[in-house]
């Protein structure tokens, strides 16, 4: 069940690496269009779109903002699932 374990934990930590790639490319136009920007935005497209989605409803996210905080709320949802995914496996382990 250990390896259960860190396979989780090992996904979790890897899409929220992607994310954060996300974000720091996003700063250099120059990597615009590049492989590595388009496979990092198909592996974090189906994680971040929906919630840039939701915010933007929001007061947080709605016109007129500056800074786009879908990437940390991505990140704190991949966290989130996390946490409950380990805690289901730890309750059927007992």
């Amino acid at each position: 069940m250990a390896v259960l374990i860190r396979a989780i934990n090992t996904f979790a930590t890897l899409l929220e690496i992607l994310i954060v790639a996300r974000v720091l490319l996003s700063w250099f136009p120059q990597l615009r269009r590049s492989k590595v920007e388009y496979w990092i935005n198909q592996l974090t497209d189906p994680i971040v779109l929906p919630i840039r989605q939701l915010l933007s409803r929001t007061p947080l996210g709605g016109p007129g903002m500056m800074l786009d905080f879908s990437p940390f709320v991505a990140c704190c949802a991949v966290e989130l699932v996390k946490f409950i995914i380990l805690m289901i496996v730890a309750n059927v382990i007992r």
